[in-house]
């Protein structure tokens, strides 16, 4: 455990613990589910977006049809973790949001999708042969119809708001709100171009290290969560769900596999126990405090595989095999 007195052993982990889990997440959230199943208010991913590059060393040049299963693997998984009133957000860009769509309208239901919000991140630029890309997306689904969304009511610098669904000024009703979107050529559709991403705020808004801003965090949290609630993340990247999370007064766990990831994430949670000024700090007058716990997924397949590598008879072999037929550590779905 992590506090602001440093670093302790546990014997155990309590409901109300923030956790960091180091291991892969497919197993991961199969290890969650005896402890965690229906208790998670909000699933925020952004997992690897199926390109040539990324800002992190995953691996992000899945084929088409492998990165269509490693998510719905996963997906089908999270869905049994998620409280009945639970929302799980996705983000992505063009070069699978749409595909991810299908996968969650077969995961989820096609009637459990509630928005797609497009995350406006970048001002002008341009190139000679394709309109540049300006935005990622964010696939907003329910596990059912009964589900906790707070409302935002956002302000906007060109003095109208958002309401989490338009943009119009106050004191608009419904009919000349449309009426204000219709003559500003927008659509009825969630935008958010608010919460910048340039290099001139890239400090500001995201803080020590961090992928996304801290804001673009706070208001999904915000929305589909109250105080204390569970969120989950188990792509954590640079860990920016579990710093937010930590200083709206939310409980969290974090997966992630990266070495270099888990030093990040580890970093930024320290600093905001500490109180550091970055981010959504100054704004949620976030003073420092709390505490997480890190752990490590049981290596259970290394320990199997160093006994079979060390074995020097069959009759040893035959005892490794009757070993994992007993603790039924073995299944016809791993390779």
């Amino acid at each position: 455990r992590y506090d602001k007195d440093g670093e302790h052993k546990v014997d155990n982990i309590s409901p109300d613990d923030n956790l960091i889990i180091k291991g892969n997440n497919l197993l991961a959230l199969h290890s969650l589910k005896k402890q965690y199943a229906g208790k998670i208010k909000l699933i925020y991913i952004d997992p690897p977006y199926n390109t040539e590059s990324d800002t992190f060393a995953y691996n992000d040049t899945f084929t088409h049809s492998t990165w269509l299963t490693f998510l719905k693997n996963r997906l089908e998984v999270a869905k049994e973790l998620l409280a009945s009133d639970g929302s799980i957000y996705i983000q992505l860009d063009l070069n699978e949001a749409h595909y991810c769509k299908v996968i969650m309208d077969s995961v989820f239901g096609r009637d459990k999708f509630r928005n797609h919000i497009i995350w406006c991140y970048t001002g002008p630029s341009g190139s000679n042969n394709f309109f540049p890309r300006k935005h990622d997306d964010i696939l907003f689904y329910t596990k059912s119809d009964n589900y906790t969304f707070n409302q935002p009511r956002i302000a906007h610098k060109s003095g109208v708001h958002n309401t989490g669904q338009v943009f119009g000024a106050d004191s608009n009703s419904d009919s000349e709100l449309q009426k204000v979107m219709e003559e500003k050529g927008k659509k009825l559709e969630d935008w958010w171009i608010d919460i910048y991403s340039t290099d001139r705020k890239r400090d500001e808004l995201v803080g020590l290290s961090g992928q996304k801003p801290e804001s673009l965090l706070q208001r999904i949290i915000k929305a589909s969560t109250n105080e204390n609630d569970l969120v989950l993340d188990f792509f954590a990247g640079s860990g920016t769900t579990g710093v937010v999370a930590h200083k709206i007064n939310r409980k969290y766990i974090l997966v992630e596999q990266m070495e270099a990831q888990i030093e990040k994430i580890f970093s930024r949670l320290n600093n905001s126990i500490d109180g550091e000024k970055t981010g959504i700090t100054k704004t949620t007058n976030w003073e420092g405090g709390g505490s997480f716990i890190y752990c490590e997924l049981s290596e259970h397949n290394a320990q199997i595989i160093n006994k079979i590598e060390k074995a020097k008879t069959t009759k040893t072999l035959k005892l490794i095999w009757h070993e994992i037929e007993e603790s039924d550590f073995i299944s016809h779905k791993v390779k």
